[in-house]
């Protein structure tokens, strides 16, 4: 039986759903009150593929997405920080910025003292589950190293972290790093606001969540303490290689990138009662491998709609991910 067929078969009169249909599906989930329901102008440009998914409703949630609250900020700031020629945050966006970043440092916190047990796979063996895991990341890191070769020594530190990230077993003598409950897509668009306060009021979307190495998520972090640079006059060389100059300056960390980063690790270290200094460095050294880790892999490689990462590059996000090699540290 030809596919199409099949397909026609399996799903009979469901489909095609009309306008009219969809409306009446949307008024139910969104309440009477919800007249001016209108299609978008291309199936999929507000979700992760044009492909019909089920339709899930959820409690509304209280607050603003981040993206929308640190959008207006940073639309403000950027004219500013394109004069002076560096990425700045002025005084009440930086307040903001901080508050938000305290509070993300809690939900890590929160998620650091409730460690996790990876769920059971097609083995029975962790040690097994961790090495396929550990060779997966290091060929991946292996294909970037291709992709920006001048950051083969900060690709090399990574690579050393990884088999320390997967290893779930103390049978070998090694301490087991601890595992987490990730997100898995913890962009600013997925946390709401209080747009007054700038207090997280909650998470959105786990589709993509998993038990992960601590740390995995940390991207939000990372992606908090700069922004794109959109001066078009850093984006031309004098030599003419647009790739890359465009590469230079496609990302840029604000200059007040060390205050951010310890308002959450303050934080941080606050929630978990971890005092020690030797101690918090081996934490955070650790948990930001997992988090450069996820951070380049997710923007080097392109993905299906089922969230399932593939080999193949995405060339378009090369200037972020070598701004992010170039702050390594």
């Amino acid at each position: 039986m030809p596919w199409l067929t099949l397909f026609e078969h399996l799903l009979g009169p469901a489909r095609v759903a009309t306008l009219d249909q969809c409306k009446e599906v949307a008024k139910s989930i969104l309440g009477s009150s919800y007249t001016d329901i209108r299609p978008v102008s291309q199936q999929g440009s507000l979700s992760y593929t044009v492909h019909p998914l089920h339709v899930c409703r959820m409690p509304c949630k209280p607050g603003t997405a981040a993206s929308t609250v640190s959008g207006a900020c940073e639309a403000e700031d950027e004219a500013q920080s394109s004069k002076a020629k560096r990425m700045t945050l002025s005084g009440e966006h930086k307040r903001k910025r901080i508050t938000y970043l305290r509070a993300l440092g809690r939900y890590f916190a929160r998620c650091y003292m409730h460690p996790q047990r990876a769920p059971a796979s097609g083995t029975t063996n962790k040690d097994e589950d961790g090495d396929k895991e550990t060779q997966d990341a290091i060929r991946r890191m292996g294909i970037i190293r291709d992709f920006a070769p001048k950051f083969s020594d900060a690709i090399a530190e990574i690579e050393a972290a990884i088999p320390i990230l997967f290893n779930r077993s103390t049978d070998k003598g090694a301490k087991a790093y601890p595992q987490a409950l990730a997100h898995g897509d913890l962009a600013k668009s997925n946390i709401l606001l209080d747009e007054t306060a700038c207090d997280i009021t909650g998470i959105v979307d786990w589709s993509l969540a998993r038990i992960a190495p601590f740390g995995t998520d940390l991207g939000a972090l990372f992606l908090s303490t700069g922004n794109d640079n959109d001066d078009e006059d850093e984006r031309v060389g004098k030599d003419g290689n647009a790739e890359d100059t465009y590469i230079a300056g496609a990302w840029k960390y604000y200059d007040c990138r060390a205050e951010l980063e310890d308002a959450f690790w303050g934080e941080f270290w606050a929630a978990t009662g971890i005092v020690q200094v030797a101690e918090q460095g081996e934490v955070r050294r650790q948990a930001e491998m997992a988090g450069q880790l996820k951070t380049i892999t997710s923007f080097c490689f392109n993905k299906l709609a089922d969230g399932t990462m593939t080999d193949s590059i995405v060339k378009f996000n090369k200037g972020l991910v070598v701004g992010l090699f170039s702050a390594h540290k």
